[in-house]
């Protein structure tokens, strides 16, 4: 979709992110192109997940600000499984730890279908917060060791990524 260069600027300003953006190759030609380019940015793609009107990242870490400030293409930095759910036997400081380590997870998905002659991509992202849920006991009292469960919940990005995929897959 090519906007006039004022609305445009005027969208970056306001921090609008478009809902799709159309493109004039087929579906299954313009995710292969995607998929090329986020690749060469070192986004990896989930093979199992490919359809001819689909193409879905892999799980990754979400990293947020840090000494190096925030960068969308660090936030892919981390491969992940999915937001599977898992139990811990520790310390309180050893709980606290192992759940620093990854908070957030999230991964991507772009959708592509035909529409009037041309191929519509839609971008969608779907997150995962760490919630640590009921704690007992471990062990004996004097080492102070508790068994934590910790889930994975659905829940709100912290930024909009999908201004960060279009930009990428921009001019196909």
């Amino acid at each position: 979709m090519k906007l006039p260069l004022l609305l445009f600027s005027t969208l970056v300003i306001l921090g609008c992110t478009p809902k799709f953006i159309d493109v004039k190759p087929t579906p299954d030609d313009a995710l292969n192109r995607i998929e090329s380019r986020l690749n060469e940015r070192g986004v990896k793609m989930d093979p199992s997940s490919r359809s001819p009107n689909r193409v879905r990242t892999v799980t990754y870490c979400f990293r947020p600000a840090d000494r190096h400030g925030f960068s969308w293409d660090r936030a892919f930095g981390q491969q992940v499984a999915g937001p599977i759910g898992f139990s811990h036997i520790g310390t309180a400081e050893s709980q606290d730890e192992r759940a620093s380590k990854c908070e957030r997870r999230f991964r991507v998905t772009i959708r592509a279908r035909r529409n009037e002659g041309k191929t519509r991509l839609k971008v969608e992202d779907e997150w995962w917060r760490l919630k640590r849920g009921r704690c007992v006991a471990h062990g004996l009292p004097a080492m102070a060791k508790q068994l934590c469960r910790y889930d994975y919940v659905g829940t709100r990005s912290p930024g909009d990524i999908r201004g960060h995929i279009y930009g990428i897959v921009r001019g196909l």
